[in-house]
């Protein structure tokens, strides 16, 4: 519910946001990023950000779009979820076109869990193509890294 919610406020952003970028007005853009912000996890930033910037804000809501259609596909063993393993994580890097096709992903850090890794690969399998990237997001292709946690699956 609360995800759908944040779902839902991160596209209005990133609509306001094109809309200031294609009328040119710099001032409107830096105040749409600065409520954008206020909405903005602090844990889908970080080393796989698209840097700074209105085009890395941009990309930044675009990873979370991305995260989410994924989890969204994600089916993960129930074992795990009555287990111990609720800290299991694994980081992916993905690279994708401007029409989100996923070129190819491939691990940065694996679990402690081969079936844990093995759910996240089929998510992301299962979610290509990706939601294109943003019009006002001008790259032919990116590549990204996108953490995916099993407690917050659970929560």
């Amino acid at each position: 519910k609360v995800a759908a919610e944040q779902k839902d406020h991160l596209k209005t952003a990133l609509s306001e946001i094109e809309k200031k970028v294609e009328s040119g007005s710099q001032d409107q853009v830096s105040e749409a990023i600065s409520r954008l912000q206020g909405g903005v996890a602090p844990e889908q930033e970080g080393p796989g950000s698209a840097g700074g910037g209105v085009a890395g804000k941009i990309m930044d809501i675009y990873k979370m779009q991305v995260r989410e259609r994924i989890q969204e596909n994600w089916a993960y063993p129930a074992t795990l979820a009555s287990g111990s393993d609720k800290d299991l994580e694994a980081v992916f890097s993905l690279r994708v076109n401007n029409e989100g096709k996923i070129l190819m992903f491939w691990f940065e850090e694996k679990s402690s869990n081969a079936l844990f890794d093995q759910s996240v690969m089929k998510a992301i399998e299962r979610s290509n193509p990706l939601p294109p990237f943003p019009p006002s997001y001008h790259k032919s292709e990116d590549e990204f890294e996108i953490t995916f946690n099993l407690a917050e699956m659970l929560e």
